[in-house]
């Protein structure tokens, strides 16, 4: 793992609880949105880790 900054940090937490966010905000019983915000945020995901190195 890189060494980080205080910034940058505090950005990857915010990232961490605008996806909590994003997840607590779809309801258990919509199925279908339930498996789109997965889609989306492994998709998040792939892309932050490919930032990151």
């Amino acid at each position: 793992m890189k060494s980080t900054s205080p910034e940058e940090r505090e950005r990857w937490w915010q990232k961490v609880l605008e996806l909590r966010a994003t997840k607590r905000a779809v309801p258990a019983h919509d199925r279908a949105a339930l498996i789109a915000r997965i889609g989306e945020r492994e998709a998040e995901l792939a892309r932050l880790r490919d930032d990151r190195g």
